[in-house]
């Protein structure tokens, strides 16, 4: 009996370890990096295109001022216009990464500030990359700042429940594109690492302007946070 109540005492102390929450460890957050990122839509203009070279001689482009009213009427069978709406429109993109006083714990590399992209799905390999490193094992999580689990956001990241235009892959660790997280802190993970080992990985981007995009400047931060295992 008392060989029974000795093993019993040394499993329970044994259980009680294991499920200690001080011992088990937890993430803490070491530094976060902001990317932001300004995306301005702006039309292509009409171009007027003849349908044959010999039309285009015979018939030569109408008056700046029929395009400046675009009347049907007033053009005609012969004449074709390119382009009628935003379909070929350029979507200039500019990122500005912001300075973080604890770059060697975690910094984005910016390869490319200026993209450019048309309506429909653009991608753009290595937009920037993201360095990060800790004493402890890590990991580097990434979201739409400013998002909430209910609210709402502009494009092209919007807040949930309406999914980001603007998504990401990390090469090299991801095989997809993800819609960033627009739904609070801490988002989703994008890579991990060991103690005292750097990473420093590419970040992918894809960008979806739909069509009923209006012509402007729309903006969005992406926050990344380096969270520590301890």
């Amino acid at each position: 009996m008392k060989r029974i109540a000795v093993i019993l005492v040394f499993a329970a102390v044994a259980a009680g370890v294991a499920l200690s929450p001080a011992l088990a460890g937890s993430w803490y957050q070491l530094t976060t990096k902001t990317v932001s990122i300004t995306v301005t839509v702006t039309p292509s203009p009409v171009v007027y295109v003849p349908r044959t070279v010999a039309q285009a001689v015979k018939h030569p482009a109408p008056h700046p001022e029929v395009f400046a009213l675009l009347d049907p009427a007033k053009l005609r069978a012969y004449h074709m216009l390119a382009q009628v709406g935003p379909t070929q429109s350029n979507v200039p993109v500019t990122m500005n990464v912001q300075a973080d006083p604890t770059a060697k714990y975690l910094h984005v590399v910016n390869n490319a500030t200026v993209l450019k992209a048309g309506y429909g799905s653009t991608s753009y390999a290595c937009a920037y990359a993201v360095y990060a490193k800790a004493p402890y094992t890590w990991r580097v999580n990434d979201w739409v700042y400013g998002t909430a689990p209910t609210g709402s956001k502009p494009f092209p990241t919007f807040n949930y429940s309406t999914t980001s235009a603007l998504a990401w892959l990390a090469e090299t660790v991801t095989s997809s594109y993800q819609p960033f997280k627009n739904s609070g802190s801490p988002g989703e993970e994008a890579f991990t690492g060991s103690a005292n080992v750097s990473k420093q990985i590419c970040i992918d981007l894809q960008l979806t302007v739909p069509n009923n995009i209006p012509a402007g400047t729309y903006s969005t931060t992406i926050e990344y946070q380096l969270q520590y295992y301890y």
